[in-house]
This record gives structure tokens, sequence and C-alpha cells, in this order.
């Protein structure tokens, strides 16, 4: 194990001496530079009310406390740890957030490295596998918890391909073997409570028994790691949970992110084709019969992300899956390493300057002010209109923050468990349903919906009251049911 590690060390500095560093560097500070443009929006004030109420009961929150619909029903929350973790941060400050995330990118970028290194690539290729992974990743790094997903399971399955060796019979000292299995379990067991992908851990663990000489070893590793997922608040009623979330069309149905890679955008053109065309076409002039169980993870991540676009940030594990002991002695000079390390900082410097000055909170310069209706919440803190307020989907986390209950907000897998919310709102955006009428049956006092937005329209010619009208929302004073409403503008 000391000589493992010494050679660990010893292929990191390598690493560097060959410039992959400097290029993976390059790939970090760019998805940093992105992340200075995410301001907070939809989900993120969700995610920060969760956290906020978990911080001042501390206890794990379980029934939903911010919808006057459906208030007190039970809310399995996969994703709590994220928000005790994403409020404690605001706390310190956005900026803190931002540095835990860049954090997880770097982390990242080094466990897509490091599985390069596991499965035999030399530095350079390792390196560069890593950062083509990374550029895969480009637009999910935000301030929802995959971020922590993403490096937690990199580093997890790095874990998993050190065991290949005692999974094909190899002896190991208990010492050795019970620290690598502390660490994976550690390691999910945080996984599992800051996201539901952790269910790629036993489903990564089948893939290694298959085409290990000792399966039985693998199907208790395999056991133990569906065993860490029960570790949560809720149990079993958790990991079923989970399951039901990846089989539910109500669910993913509803998620943009599950949608399939729109090939015309030149970003997911690139990602897509380019790992599932022109990879295994590089992989195939390296000269040597490629391996069927790296073959197997590159089938199943590119898969994956035809599948849903969500997946996109797990082709790099597909890459170096695919590419397995790649060699090569080449290595970057030290103009072009200096060339790298002077574009790494001039994207840091950039990073500087177009992340947002101030604090947080719903009212500050995180607020993308694009997307959400910072006016008409304004409004509504400054005259009390805090009781029974219909809302546009997207808005809802913003109106939680402000400590205004919602009537729906981004918490689909909560609303598809929950009564008919979900199903009645999308019906009503597809014309199923009379804006009006529905919204008045609903017994809401207030309607926040889009200007311009054919609600917004019914609810003008219907007679509604406009109590504020601003360059994104429109917010109308509903009429009691039994009051006729009267046509006109």
């Amino acid at each position: 194990m000391e000589g493992s590690r010494l050679a660990t060390e010893a292929g990191h500095r390598q690493g560097f001496r060959s410039g992959a560093g400097y290029a993976m560097a390059v790939v970090a500070a760019a998805l940093t530079l992105e992340l200075a443009s995410r301001h907070l929006a939809n989900d993120v004030f969700w995610h920060l009310a969760a956290g906020r109420w978990m911080w001042a009961h501390r206890a794990v929150l379980t029934r939903n406390r911010f919808s006057w619909d459906a208030h007190g029903a039970p809310w399995i929350n996969l994703e709590w740890g994220w928000d005790v973790l994403l409020w404690g941060l605001w706390q310190i400050g956005p900026q803190a957030a931002v540095g835990a995330i860049v954090g997880c990118i770097v982390a990242f970028l080094g466990g897509l490295y490091r599985l390069g290194r596991i499965a035999g690539a030399d530095p350079m290729p390792a390196g560069l596998l890593a950062a083509a992974g990374g550029f895969a990743s480009l637009e999910f790094w935000d301030f929802r918890p995959q971020v922590l997903a993403y490096p937690l399971a990199v580093w997890w399955l790095g874990g998993l391909w050190r065991l290949r060796p005692w999974l094909d019979g190899a002896a190991w000292s208990r010492r050795a073997l019970g620290l690598n299995l502390g660490v994976l379990g550690a390691v999910e067991l945080v996984w599992a409570n800051v996201h539901g992908s952790w269910l790629l851990a036993p489903l990564w663990v089948a893939v290694e028994t298959l085409f290990a000489r000792r399966r039985r070893r693998g199907m208790a590793l395999g056991l133990g790691a569906a065993a860490v997922g029960f570790l949560n608040p809720w149990g079993a009623a958790g990991v079923g949970h989970a399951v039901w979330m990846v089989l539910s069309p109500a669910v993913t149905g509803a998620v943009s992110e599950w949608g399939s890679p729109n090939l015309h955008q030149p970003y997911l053109a690139a990602v897509v084709l380019g790992c599932a065309v022109v990879a295994p076409l590089g992989a195939l002039s390296q000269g040597r019969r490629p391996d069927l169980r790296g073959a197997t993870y590159w089938a199943g991540t590119v898969a994956a992300a035809l599948f849903g676009v969500r997946f996109l940030p797990y082709l790099g594990i597909g890459l170096v899956g695919l590419f397995g002991p790649v060699r090569s002695t080449f290595s970057l000079g030290a103009l072009s390493r200096a060339l790298l390390a002077g574009a790494a900082a001039v994207l840091v410097v950039w990073t500087g300057f177009a992340m947002p000055k101030g604090p947080g909170g719903v009212f500050g310069p995180w607020v993308d002010r694009g997307r959400e209706p910072e006016g008409a919440l304004a409004y509504m803190v400054r005259h009390h209109i805090d009781q029974r307020v219909f809302n546009v989907l997207n808005w809802g986390g913003y109106l939680q923050d402000a400590g205004i209950p919602d009537w729906i907000d981004g918490r689909l897998d909560f609303w598809a468990a929950n009564g008919p919310a979900l199903t009645q709102y999308r019906e009503a955006l597809s014309g199923y349903r009379a804006f009006p009428t529905w919204v008045q049956r609903l017994g809401a006092r207030y309607a926040l919906v889009e200007r311009g937005s054919t609600w917004a329209e019914e609810a003008r010619l219907s007679g509604w009251p406009v109590l504020y009208r601003g360059r994104l929302a429109v917010l109308f004073r509903v009429p009691s049911p039994s009051r006729r409403s009267r046509p006109g503008s």
C-alpha cells in the first residue's frame, strides 16, 4: 500500500510536468467562469429555504412547510444534506458557496484524472481525458446538489476500481481491505444524503461483478453498496423514492434535464457526437483490442446521455473506460505550459469581475433578475401579501425564500407524489383547464403570472384587478368564486 501511495504521488508530479495539470487548470478556470454567470434562480431558492428551516430547528425537514396547498404533507427530500450545507455557506457569504463549488469542480477533475491513472493511462492522456470530461459538464455547475454529487461519484468509482484485484481473487490484508471499504462507505453515505444519483453505486458494482473472477465478492460488495443507501432519514422509503423518481414519467416528463440532448445546439452536438463517434475511433486507432469492461462504461454513459442531458457530466467516466491504459510519452514544452497557466490566470481574473458583489438575499445582486419577479415580490412584501398566492412553477422557490407560501414550485417529485397539483398545472398550461375558473376553485386570493402569457390575458379578460404590473410579472387579485367575473379589459 505504501508503494502504491508513493507511485500515485509520483504520477501526480509527472502529470504536472507533462502539462496535464495545466490543461485541467484551464478547464477548471473555465468552469468557474461559467459558475460566476449562474445567478440564483428557480430551485436554488427552495434549497435555501429548506436549509434555513433545518438550521433554525436543528432537525431534518420531513414535511412540506412552504406551500399553502399540500401543507404538512410528507416530503422525502433526498437532497436535504445539500440544503443544510448550502444555507450554512450562504450565511458566511455567497462567495463561500462559490468557493465550495469551485472545490467540487477541482475534485471532479481530479477524480477523473485519478480514474485514468487507475485504468493504466499515462499522465498526459489521463489529464486530457479529465479535461474532456470537464468540458462535457460545462453547463451543469451551479448551486444545486448535483455539483457535490459529481465529485463524490467519480471518487467513489475510483475506490471501486482500486478493488478490482480483490474482486479477481487477490489476497488483501484485513487492514487494507477494511480501510478501502470504509472510505467507500463513508463517501457513499454522504452521496446518498445529498442526491439520488447514489443509485449509480450498486449499478457500477454490478458492472464490476460481471467481469470479476470472484463474483461472490462482487455480490457482497453490491449488497453493501445498496445497504448504505438505506442510511438516510427515511430509510427504505428514501430508497424507494429514489428509484421511483427515475422510473416515474410524472417526474422525468416534467424535468427538462431528463430530455434528450438537442444536437442542433453546437455545444451538445460537440459533446455527444465527440464521445459517441469520435472517441471510439480514437480508441480503435491505438491498435489494441478494446477492453470489454471499459467499453461497457462508455456504452452506458453514452446511452444515458442520449436519454437525458443530465447525464452529460458522467461522459468523462465513459471516456476513461473506453481508452483504458492509453500510453503516451508526449509532454508540453515550457512555452505551452506557460501559455496554459496564463490562460487559466486570465479566466480567474475574469471570474472575479463577472461574479456578483454584495450579500445574498431575494433582493440582492445574486438574484437573476431576468428570471425572477423581483419587482412583484417587493410589492407583495410592502403590502403584506403573503396568503394563498397562486404562482407559476418556476417562481415558487423565490416566494419560499422570501417567507411567502407558494402554490407550486420546482420540487417536482414532491408534487408528483402528493395530490393533483402538478397534473392540474400541466393541464392548465396545455389549455385543458380554464385558467380563471380553475384558480378561483383552488381558493387563491392572488395570482402571480408571467406578463404577456395566456394566463395573464385570460385573467385580464375576466376582469381581475391588477395590483402590480412589471417587466416580468403581473399580480392579480383573484375574485371570489361566488362573484361573477366581468368581461372586459
